[in-house]
């Protein structure tokens, strides 16, 4: 009998070992009896069974983590202490106690490290000793170094500007975006040429990883600021007869120049440069800006001043020895051209 009564041939016969599982005194007593013999003498024995201390918590009980994490032990049983293992040897009663969270870093070279935990909850002699609990692998890693994005000035910059991304970390692959998304390792391998960034408002984004490393943080470079080149005017003014041709040019690939002659500030709007820009008027400027769909404006170039003389009158005949009169005729090459003279050796003037 296990409930304290006097056992008999009529109680429970005995076939297996008897499971105590009722938490405090339990006292055991039995007889043995065989056919043609007198029952035994009672056999008694008390059994104590404790209470199990609840099993203990551990968080994180497993990742991957950067520089350090702090785990965190806990049992819902009020007054029980907990004792834990770093090394992986099962823990006991002389076992580290845990008091606060438990700083876990990096190895002792600075590299990644592992861990795994595991710990008890004791309540002596109230309660038995909890089960253990075993964490899973807990990995500490070192971080990858920032990036840096150079020029770290948004410029402006003509036409393009080549970007450089360098790691402080050895062995790191460093990623990319230039359509400002964040980077991760399916984005663009860094080539070690660099980038050229050939759009005005491009923004570089980097990532560094590298083995048994936490990938770095994000690196994010200004915006870069890329102007046209600004065209040039050949001839840049100057004195000529009866006009000139004017040309423009820009070592802007696929850019278009617009310009005026009017002195007015040039824009989309104005007439699009499409071939030698024929000049007959005196003190005309030409003024012309370089546009391109993914740069900003260039600057707006300004030439000197064109001032276009008039062809020199042609005399026929030009001199000689005549009888009685002579008749001279004058003629220019330019069209429309108003002739003054004088007979006197004096210089011609408007007036005359």
């Amino acid at each position: 009998t296990t409930d304290g009564s006097e056992p008999t041939q009529s109680s429970q016969q005995y076939s297996e070992p008897i499971t105590i599982s009722k938490v405090g005194n339990t006292k055991v007593r039995a007889i043995a009896s065989k056919s043609g013999m007198a029952d035994s003498v009672v056999a008694e024995a008390e059994y104590v069974v404790l209470e199990r201390v609840a099993q203990p918590s551990i968080s994180p009980s497993a990742g991957v983590f950067t520089d350090s994490v702090a785990v965190e032990l806990a049992t819902s049983t009020p007054g029980a202490e907990i004792r834990y293992t770093l090394d992986g040897t099962a823990p006991n009663a002389a076992s580290p106690e845990y008091t606060t969270g438990i700083e876990l870093g990096l190895g002792p070279d600075g590299k990644e490290a592992h861990y795994t935990v595991r710990a008890i909850a004791i309540k002596s002699p109230d309660m038995g000793d909890s089960f253990e609990t075993r964490s899973g692998d807990i990995v500490v890693q070192p971080q990858v170094e920032e990036p840096v994005i150079s020029p770290d000035s948004a410029g402006p910059y003509k036409d393009k500007v080549l970007v450089t991304i360098t790691c402080g970390s050895e062995g790191a692959t460093i990623y990319y975006t230039t359509d400002g998304t964040d980077p991760s390792t399916s984005s663009l391998v860094y080539p070690e040429q660099g980038v050229e960034v050939r759009a005005t408002g491009t923004v570089v984004k980097a990532i560094a990883t590298a083995p048994h490393m936490a990938k770095s943080r994000i690196s994010t470079s200004s915006a870069f600021h890329l102007k046209a080149s600004e065209p040039t005017v050949k001839p840049d003014g100057g004195v000529f007869v009866g006009s000139t041709s004017v040309e423009l040019e820009c070592p802007t690939a696929g850019s278009t120049m617009h310009y005026t002659l009017d002195g007015t500030e040039p824009s989309s709007s104005s007439p699009a440069y499409q071939g030698a820009i024929t000049i007959g008027t005196t003190g005309l400027v030409i003024r012309a800006v370089a546009l391109h769909p993914l740069l900003d404006p260039s600057a707006v170039v300004s030439s000197e001043g064109f001032t276009i003389k008039a062809g020199t009158p042609t005399l026929s005949p030009d001199s000689g020895t005549f009888t009685g009169m002579a008749l001279v005729r004058l003629s220019s090459a330019t069209v429309g051209a108003t002739f003054r003279c004088t007979l006197d050796g004096s210089e011609p003037k408007e007036e005359d």
